[in-house]
């Protein structure tokens, strides 16, 4: 087997492991929550317990269903006959806003997100909403997945030389140039030392899709001291 081969057959294997944490671990948590509501009498007489479980399996049903959403959406995007198509919106406002009290939510830590949107409501950016959507989520999810609770997640919006310029600034474990450069499809940084979540396709999918829709994509790191990722789409 030549070494191109060799990494080719690295490179799926990797891809399989990933895929199977990423897919197991909220499947671990959908099991134990069942088992525990079929088992489990006291839940039923505290509301709080009760509610707690319905997060638990709400939360795990989200995270397979963007797990497997990001995975055919990478795949379509190699296949030459994957089309854009002309598209636009102009209430990111609401998305933005939506998309990141979600999340800190999910994450238990809605104190820890600063939202400000500083963008006329009128401007309509120049992508399918579906698109948009899923890349705040994946910046956003990455933003609170890098940094620790009591830590700021500052998300922005603004207009900027014809863009509408998203970004989302987190003050956690950060990148160095090395890593930032070699940001790519099912990479994932420091496994050993931080439990993350997603399959390393989110900024891969984010990039991807800002080529598509001709906008710009810039990433600031520093390690120890966190990232600031800024997504810029253009207006109509």
């Amino acid at each position: 087997m030549n070494i191109q081969n060799q990494t080719e057959v690295d490179s799926r294997y990797d891809l399989f492991l990933h895929v199977a944490h990423e897919l197991n671990t909220p499947l671990t948590s959908l099991v134990m929550a069942t088992f525990l509501l079929k088992n489990d009498a006291s839940i039923f007489k505290s509301k709080q317990k009760f509610i707690n479980q319905l997060g638990i399996i709400e939360s795990s049903c989200d995270r397979l269903q963007r797990t497997v959403n990001n995975v055919l959406l990478y795949h379509r995007m190699q296949q030459p006959n994957f089309l854009t198509y002309d598209h636009k919106f102009d209430d990111a406002h609401f998305y933005i806003k939506d998309c990141a009290e979600k999340i800190s939510n999910q994450v238990g830590r809605s104190s820890d997100v600063v939202i400000d949107l500083d963008l006329d409501s009128d401007i309509a950016l120049l992508i399918p909403r579906e698109y948009f959507i899923i890349m705040i989520n994946e910046l956003i999810y990455n933003a609170f997945s890098f940094s620790g609770d009591g830590s700021k997640v500052l998300i922005n919006y603004r207009l900027s030389n014809n863009y509408g310029v998203f970004s989302v600034t987190d003050f956690g474990i950060g990148m160095d140039e090395e890593e930032v450069s070699a940001i790519g499809a099912y990479t994932q940084f420091n496994r050993k030392k931080v439990e993350q979540q997603g399959l390393g396709l989110g900024l891969t999918l984010v990039k991807k899709l800002t080529d598509k829709y001709f906008g710009g994509l810039k990433i600031i790191s520093n390690k120890g001291k966190g990232t600031t990722v800024q997504l810029g789409i253009p207006v109509y």
